[in-house]
């Protein structure tokens, strides 16, 4: 993982009495993207086949994941409607 600057910071909200997370940076898509991730996630690569175009990332201990995909651009769709848009897509 590179010195480079995350893109994004994916911060999680904790219950009281949690623990706090602990952050690292994550290359994503080959290193093209920088991010800071809650290091008990684990990258669900490394089990199973994920799609070149996901980032999958889950921790089983308590039933969470994260999905980052990266989806074609539709030019006829608005920029304001694009999240609409791929959200109904999936």
């Amino acid at each position: 993982v590179s010195n480079k600057e995350p893109l994004c910071v994916l911060h999680w909200n904790t219950m009281p009495g949690d623990q706090p997370n602990v952050y690292i940076q994550r290359a994503l898509f080959g290193g093209a993207i920088q991010a800071e991730i809650p290091q008990r996630f684990l990258d669900v690569s490394d089990a199973r086949e994920v799609p070149d175009h996901q980032e999958f990332w889950s921790d089983p201990e308590n039933n969470e994941s994260i999905m980052i995909e990266i989806n074609e651009g539709k030019p006829e769709i608005s920029d304001a409607d694009c999240a609409h848009f791929f959200f109904n897509d999936l």
